[in-house]
């Protein structure tokens, strides 16, 4: 049992729909192999609502934003919900995952007792590991793109 995802639209100058889908996906609470195979579902639902407004028009303009509980590099956001990380890579059927760029100069995307740090296991990372609600956001704009 997981959170729903929020499907919205929102319609640009009467002519140009933005889709958001909202999430929040299950937490690490229990270690990654306890939970990775939580959000990997709740990604594959996510990716399953791209797929479906793509289908409808593959130019759609969709936004996934929330509480992702992973890293821009793990699997359920790269390979799950077919995330690239240099814009000028994304094919039509991908999605623009901006927040690598950030977490390479440095700046947090996860927050640990009110930093922007990684904590160690030590630290109890497994058990209070938080994260800051919409850390990420997944951008896909192909309007410059052609199916294929």
């Amino acid at each position: 049992k997981t959170r729903d995802i929020l499907l919205v639209s929102l319609l640009k100058d009467k002519k140009d729909t933005i889709w958001f889908l909202v999430n929040h996906f299950p937490s690490r609470k229990g270690g990654t192999e306890i939970s990775e195979p939580k959000r990997i579902y709740v990604a594959q639902q996510a990716r399953k609502m791209v797929d479906s407004l793509l289908k409808q028009n593959y130019q759609s303009k969709i936004i996934l934003m929330g509480d992702f509980n992973d890293e821009p590099q793990d699997r359920c956001i790269r390979e799950t919900l077919k995330c690239q990380y240099k814009k000028n890579e994304v094919s039509w059927n991908e999605l623009y995952n901006p927040m690598m760029d950030l977490k390479e100069q440095g700046k947090g995307t996860i927050m640990y007792r009110k930093n922007y740090e990684q904590p160690t296991k030590e630290e109890g990372f497994v058990e209070t590991y938080r994260r800051v609600a919409a850390k990420s956001c997944s951008v896909r704009d192909s309007t410059s793109r052609k199916a294929g």
